[in-house]
């Protein structure tokens, strides 16, 4: 009876889950179909008065599975106790799932019906994953797109791009109920084999626009110094922490390009120096640059940065743009500092970096340079190319632990990859550091919690691929479009049934 009654929201919150189980380190991306497929067939029927509780279900299968690993951060690296860690935990998701339960709301309250209804909830869908991708700073993680880095779709992930990705499978899913579960059986199957049709042509006459450049691809070294994050930060470890990540580098000069992880160097960039000038002439002589994550103090204006700097055969300083909030800034800190461990970690004061800053340099080529968290942001990345060779972006996953975070942290790096097709260099303080080609593949990966080193080869690319030209704009105006062609409709319809 209890089964009966809340049907809905049940098939809404298995569809969360199956979205995030469609998503690495699992990446039964099947599942990717089977989510949507059926949070559409809940909202297909639910009362317009339930469906606000029935999306707000999809959202916690969701976040609550694939992203319920900040409990790990904020208990287990600040002392929180396990309760209120929990419960900040389930704040955290169920805030989040707010935007699913919106976007139900809206869906059933003005345009499920008629025969454009599959359209104008993939049009919502796409509409809502960018709004989360942007709101308090954003959290543009869990979407539907990535899944197919392994998936028969991956050829599009350069024209179509992850969000592109998301729309294609939410309309086929939706399509697919509708042609199981309605009278529009027909119109329904033959859209589904048009749109299989259009998927399977499409990159055989699209060209990628990109290729390779120069005689040999380079050879990448990435330090992985499992420092333990209880000790990073504190003063006495900084000699140590050099040291270990100076020894790594000795087997690993060989290489064109050597990698160090998200705030390697845990000194600021000032009083480092000496050591940045020890490692610069170092690299002179092998004729390596090397690329290293450090925190930089900038004096003029009493603020800390989350930076990357290049030595040796390169050069260049990046800022970090995209914080994450409470662990490089808080929110109302006037406020928070204080009430609890979490709202006082290591380095969670600093400030974002221009927009704009130039690229690295290593030797004759370009990195594009992303800290972290910055990865993720589709767009972002897109914008900050400017026709790099490569995309290097460096790490500490070690806040996560075990869980799934790290792993899909790659994944979404695979993703961009595909995007923009260039090589991507990750490193990260305790993995999964890798080296990933420009079509997705992982060409080499260190196994976590490991003090270790990887060497791999990688070209550097040129050109641009039809995603990075285009971005994710036109579709956005497109769902913009349809969802307001749909509610139109369904204005007109409900007039005319009056």
């Amino acid at each position: 009876m209890w089964l009966q009654r809340h049907r809905y929201a049940v098939a809404a919150l298995l569809g969360g889950i199956a979205i995030s189980l469609s998503l690495a380190p699992l990446h039964w991306w099947p599942l990717a179909f089977v989510g949507p497929g059926l949070i559409f067939w809940a909202l297909h029927y639910t009362h317009t008065d339930t469906a606000k509780w029935v999306g707000w279900w999809s959202g916690l299968g969701l976040f609550g599975s694939g992203a319920s690993w900040v409990y790990v951060s904020i208990h287990y690296h600040s002392d929180t106790p396990a309760v209120i860690a929990a419960l900040m935990t389930f704040i955290f998701c169920g805030g989040l799932a707010l935007l699913p339960a919106g976007m139900a709301w809206l869906y059933c309250s003005r345009l499920r019906h008629g025969s454009l209804a599959p359209l104008a909830f993939t049009a919502l869908w796409v509409l809502f994953d960018a709004l989360r991708g942007v709101i308090l700073t954003g959290f543009p993680w869990l979407y539907i797109g990535t899944a197919h880095t392994d998936s028969p779709l991956a050829e599009l992930m350069s024209i179509l791009g992850a969000n592109g990705l998301t729309a294609v499978t939410v309309l086929g899913a939706s399509l697919m109920v509708q042609a199981i579960d309605s009278a529009r059986r027909v119109p329904s199957l033959i859209a589904v084999c048009l749109l299989a049709v259009i998927l399977a042509i499409t990159p055989q006459v699209v060209d990628r626009g990109v290729s390779t450049i120069g005689e040999r691809p380079l050879l990448i070294g990435i330090a992985q110094g499992n420092i333990d994050q209880e000790e990073k930060w504190k003063p006495e470890n900084i000699r140590s922490t050099l040291s270990s990540y100076t020894a790594l580098t000795e087997e690993l000069w060989q290489s064109d390009i050597v990698v160090w992880p998200e705030t390697a160097i845990t000194v600021d960039y000032w009083r480092a120096a000496s050591f940045l000038n020890a490692m610069h002439d170092i690299a002179q002589i092998e004729h390596t640059t090397l690329v290293t994550g450090i925190p930089y103090f900038d004096p003029e204006k009493n603020i800390f940065h989350n930076s990357i700097t290049a030595v040796g055969k390169g050069e260049g300083l990046y800022h970090k743009q995209k914080l994450v909030p409470f662990g490089e800034y808080v929110p109302l800190a006037n406020a928070l500092r204080g009430t609890l461990a979490f709202f006082d970690l290591p380095m969670s004061s600093f400030d974002r970096g221009s927009a704009e800053q130039a690229l690295l340099r290593a030797g004759a080529y370009t990195l594009a340079p992303f800290i972290c968290y910055e990865v993720a942001y589709s767009e972002f990345v897109r914008e900050q190319m400017r026709d790099a060779n490569f995309i290097v972006t460096v790490s500490n996953d070690a806040w996560f632990g075990r869980s799934w975070a790290p792993w899909q942290h790659q994944q979404i790096a695979q993703v961009r990859a595909m995007e923009t097709g260039r090589y991507v260099l990750r490193a990260t303080n305790n993995g999964i550091s890798s080296v990933i080609a420009a079509n997705g593949e992982i060409i080499a990966s260190t196994p976590q919690f490991e003090r270790t080193t990887l060497l791999a080869e990688a070209w550097p690319m040129q050109g641009s691929t039809p995603y990075l030209r285009w971005g994710s704009a036109p579709l956005w105006w497109l769902c913009g479009v349809i969802t307001l062609l749909q509610a139109l409709l369904m204005r007109r319809r409900g007039a005319t049934e009056n």
